[in-house]
């Protein structure tokens, strides 16, 4: 389940609390705490065009995408909680890594639906996924 953040646009950094913020909830009888939400990752092109269409209209958005050294990583719950990017939709000569320092990613950059690399400091809205699992799991309890 996704939202797209009605929230001031924000750095990468602050758009990924602001997805966390949802949580974080006890889970079960370990007592873990698990995040319900987190920057979106895009695992097909369905998806990728839902996502686009969500955020439409011009707008571009944060997606959950982070490059670590020289590979794009889906960050989820936490830094150490990381897959590998392995569906991606750039734009063309995208990523570029502008400057050696754009390691962020974004949606609706050019073409709707087209992936950029962008420095993580710029401002954007985000788009959060929600963790339908853990959530609908934390609710048994």
């Amino acid at each position: 389940m996704y939202d797209r953040l009605t929230a001031e646009p924000a750095d990468v950094a602050t758009m990924r609390d602001t997805c966390e913020d949802v949580g974080p909830i006890k889970f079960g009888d370990s007592g873990a705490f698990i995040g319900l939400a987190y920057l979106a990752d895009i695992q097909s092109m369905e998806e990728n065009d839902f996502v686009s269409e969500m955020v439409a209209g011009g707008s571009r958005a944060w997606i959950g995408a982070e490059k670590d050294v020289s590979s794009f990583y889906w960050i989820r719950d936490s830094e150490s909680d990381k897959v590998e990017v392995s569906f991606t939709n750039w734009k063309f000569n995208e990523p570029n890594d502008k400057d050696g320092s754009e390691d962020c990613v974004e949606i609706n950059r050019g073409p709707p639906g087209k992936w950029n690399d962008l420095l993580c400091s710029r401002k954007l809205p985000g788009v959060c996924k929600y963790n339908i699992t853990a959530y609908t799991a934390s609710r048994k309890d």
